[in-house]
């Protein structure tokens, strides 16, 4: 499936095929010799966030080498420093690793005179929210009043990643960490950065005390 682009774009292989619901990538080195990661996306949602990872053209976010409608070539992060292995080895660099994110997102957020691509708005992608509410009611009601009631008087609005947890931030270079893999999401601000505390492959994320410690 990546013949056409190594031969398009000279690429070589430099690693094994990586999966997953969304998109197939191959870790490859371009004509010149620098790693980067080529991605078909599946999924529309993946294309979406494909056209965003162009606008933010590398303010933030991996640099985008080459594109098409299907398939997008980025440069690649090689360090093999990880946020969730920062942040698992205790409080103060859990508190590092989620303000290396919060630095991520400032500049993913910046205003830019361009308009961003076509996005999907939060009050649609929170629409599965209200259809479980209504079939199982309970603690499912309760979320979907609360997220009615903040999407209903947004903040500042802007281009979101989406999905910015700890393995969508790469280092590319010392303490320069950038994301990867967003999805096609606008809407407060806000959204981003909460999720940052509530990373389900983060032991320490259930735990009240860091909520409310990581919150100040």
């Amino acid at each position: 499936m990546f013949e056409t682009y190594l031969a398009r774009w000279r690429l070589r292989p430099d690693g094994d095929a990586i999966h997953t619901h969304g998109s197939d990538l191959l870790p490859v080195m371009t004509q010149d010799g620098a790693p980067a990661m080529l991605k078909l996306a599946r999924w529309p949602e993946e294309r979406a966030g494909a056209a965003l990872m162009r606008w933010w053209n590398g303010a933030g976010a991996a640099r985008v080498l080459q594109a098409d409608q299907e398939a997008l070539l980025m440069e690649r992060a090689t360090s093999g420093r990880s946020l969730l292995q920062e942040a698992i080895r205790g409080e103060e660099r859990d508190d590092h690793a989620s303000a290396a994110i919060c630095g991520v997102l400032d500049r993913l957020h910046a205003p830019r005179i361009q308009a961003p691509p076509p996005l999907r708005p939060l009050a649609d992608w929170f629409g599965a929210v209200r259809i479980q509410a209504a079939r199982h009611g309970g603690t499912l009601s309760h979320c979907a009043r609360v997220a009615d009631a903040l999407l209903a008087e947004p903040q500042e609005t802007v281009a979101l990643h989406g999905d910015p947890h700890h393995g969508n931030m790469l280092e590319f270079a010392r303490d320069d960490w950038r994301a990867i893999d967003p999805k096609d999401r606008f809407g407060e601000r806000g959204f981003d950065h909460a999720q940052i505390l509530w990373n389900p492959d983060l032991p320490s994320a259930p735990d009240p005390a860091r909520m409310a410690r990581q919150w100040q």
